[in-house]
């Protein structure tokens, strides 16, 4: 059987990563695979996997992640529900171990880095509103929601998403850039000496972000 394709994308909270995923969604019909949205869903379900996910308390809040094990077993248990043969990844994985668990079940054709300064990040994440069951995201200023704290699409109410429970927004941010950069900086670096990674200048609004992505994808001739 040949193995699924997939498309990542990497970044830091704020820098678009779920805007370009979803856009990418819905205008070329690739499935967007969000690692977020997959733990908290198989939380709600009480899958085995959600069951080990809950046991650990809520880590993203206290600006910590998932041990490669389990955060490559949340990925297959959702990359097995359904059958798109091309997908974008947003959120894993995370390190060149995750990376190598990843090629057991796919094949990566592109990584692309959305790339945003700090104070840009910051404006977007603070205050920064979520309809958990979709994802979808919204800013009571930069994307406000249609109707106060309801979704767009659904009505149902939004949450605040905040980076840390413990942390303002900008030191929560800080120390988030700060374990990112450790983390994933080895592996955009092995990305980049595969020839697979790109980057993208993500500070403009999403739509001109996206025009740009689909330029790469293009060039590469993806999908």
């Amino acid at each position: 059987m040949a193995l699924r394709r997939g498309i990542l994308l990497l970044g830091s909270a704020g820098s678009g990563k779920g805007m370009q995923a979803r856009l990418l969604q819905e205008r070329l019909g690739l499935r967007h695979l969000d690692f977020g949205a997959c733990r908290r869903l198989a939380v709600e379900q009480g899958t085995p996997v959600g069951q080990r996910i809950a046991a650990l308390g809520d880590l993203v809040s206290r600006g910590k992640f998932f041990g490669n094990d389990l955060a490559n077993d949340i990925f297959v248990e959702a990359l097995h529900s359904d059958d798109s043969d091309v997908v974008v990844l947003d959120g894993y994985p995370r390190n060149v171990a995750q990376l190598q668990m990843l090629r057991e079940s796919m094949q990566l054709q592109l990584a692309v880095v959305l790339d945003a300064p700090f104070e840009t990040l910051l404006q977007r994440t603070d205050g920064r509103l979520i309809h958990t069951p979709s994802g979808r995201t919204y800013h009571p200023t930069l994307r406000p929601p249609r109707t106060p704290m309801s979704d767009d699409v659904t009505g149902e109410p939004l949450t605040v998403r905040a980076l840390s429970s413990e942390l303002n927004a900008e030191a929560a941010l800080a120390t988030r850039c700060e374990i990112e950069q450790a983390e994933i900086g080895p592996l955009v670096h092995h990305l980049e000496e595969e020839g697979l990674l790109e980057r993208l200048d993500a500070s403009g609004a999403a739509e001109e972000v996206h025009a740009s992505l689909l330029d790469v994808l293009s060039a590469r001739g993806i999908p």
